[in-house]
């Protein structure tokens, strides 16, 4: 949204939807009659700046997202293991201001194509009567 500012909470909202996603991937069966073959896992990564999104297409509409911040996020949920949730430091550093019921640990650099080495954090946490969303198999959700 180019045109008006976010709200004051903009980061910890999409911490919260991360937490939600992965809590729901362990929870959903990969094939819901064979509960030995495990749940779904997702790898997340976030970050906070400018993008623009709009509708594209003329056959097959679609909403898009495009942007640096967009990449950036993408790259660094490559950078996360299955279950975990990682945000660039500016994500993190918003996070931290906006919501202080957050844990978030430094992760350290994560090397990104065409961003070079930039510092992310790791696992979001948020204390909660369910704890911490449980592994499962592989898939990966870059948001």
């Amino acid at each position: 949204n180019l045109v008006e500012q976010q709200d004051a909470d903009h980061v910890a909202r999409m911490a919260r939807f991360s937490l939600g996603i992965v809590q729901a991937a362990g929870e959903t069966m990969l094939i819901p009659t064979d509960p030995c073959k495990g749940t779904l896992s997702l790898s997340v990564g976030f970050d906070s700046g400018p993008m623009v999104g709009n509708v594209v297409g003329t056959h097959d509409r679609k909403y898009t997202v495009v942007g640096n911040t967009v990449n950036v996020a993408s790259r660094v949920a490559k950078c996360a293991m299955q279950g975990v949730i990682l945000c660039t430091e500016r994500a993190g550093e918003l996070l931290q201001d906006q919501d202080k019921g957050f844990v978030i640990k430094n992760q350290g650099k994560c090397l990104l194509r065409n961003s070079g080495a930039v510092s992310t954090k790791i696992q979001v946490l948020r204390v909660h009567s369910w704890g911490i969303p449980n592994s499962g198999m592989k898939s990966r959700l870059f948001l």
